[in-house]
């Protein structure tokens, strides 16, 4: 079983996302670790691009400033093995096929599990074209996540019958309310086919929100909150995101750092 396979085993988990390299790279290690410190579980890490097609305005703002810094994958995947040496929480890199192209899709696989990567996901690879890369990720222990939306839900089965480590539900509430369904109906549909975690990723901000997603997932990916307070607050975001983080889950920090 996998490192992310075994932290997925829990419920109401709570998994934090940051853009690489915004404010700065030295800014998004010590945002990282104090969201481990207030006790997050799994941290999905942006890589940025120029064209962020599966992002809200906030978080390609975010890719924006973090290229204009000079962020690149080099420094990220550096950045990631240094935070190995203090916390060994699942790491999850969203990226494009473009920069991973680039690099060449099996030497990025093979970087990530270098480096202490436990996964992917890669919003512009479609199903229908990611056998190669899904094939470069399984030979390097790398779980290739699948994103599931309103939009999937004539293809739904094809999609989540071959998810691996975690399905990540995106979805606006204005878009749920336009189409007329709920959280509710998506995970009812998603479970004829799959027992496999689902982590919902939308506009869900207060821990009451949370909590009512939380009735239906196995959990919730924040990244527009975390992603603003960073904005706000630049190098100086640390102790922001512990403040919220322990305001959603009514608890301290509980440490997830390497002795």
């Amino acid at each position: 079983m996998s490192k992310l396979s075994k932290i997925l085993d829990k419920k109401n988990m709570i998994t934090g996302f940051v853009t690489a390299g915004d404010p700065s790279i030295e800014a998004t290690k010590e945002n990282i670790l104090s969201l481990v410190e207030a006790g997050v579980e799994m941290v999905e890490i942006g890589v940025p691009f120029s064209d962020p097609v599966a992002e809200g305005p906030i978080v390609q703002s975010a890719n924006v400033r973090a290229l204009a810094n000079g962020c690149t994958i080099h420094k990220i995947f550096d950045m990631i093995e240094e935070l190995r040496e203090k916390t060994q929480v699942p790491f999850v890199l969203m990226t494009y096929a473009n920069p991973m192209y680039n690099y060449g899709f099996e030497a990025f696989c093979q970087k990530c599990k270098a480096v202490g990567v436990d996964g992917i996901i890669v919003p512009d690879v479609p199903y229908e074209e990611n056998a190669e890369l899904r094939a470069f990720a399984q030979q390097n222990d790398i779980e290739l996540i699948t994103m599931v939306a309103l939009s999937s839900m004539n293809r739904l089965e094809k999609l989540v019958k071959e998810a691996t480590g975690y399905i990540r539900l995106g979805a606006s509430a204005k878009s749920f309310h336009q189409n007329k369904r709920t959280v509710e109906d998506m995970m009812a549909e998603i479970r004829k086919y799959t027992q496999i975690p689902v982590l919902f990723c939308g506009e869900v901000e207060t821990k009451e929100e949370i909590e009512r997603i939380q009735l239906y997932t196995d959990g919730v990916v924040l990244d527009n909150a975390l992603v603003e307070r960073i904005a706000e607050h630049g190098k100086n975001a640390g102790d922001k995101l512990k403040e919220y983080i322990g305001m959603l889950t009514g608890s301290v920090a509980k440490a997830q750092l390497t002795a």
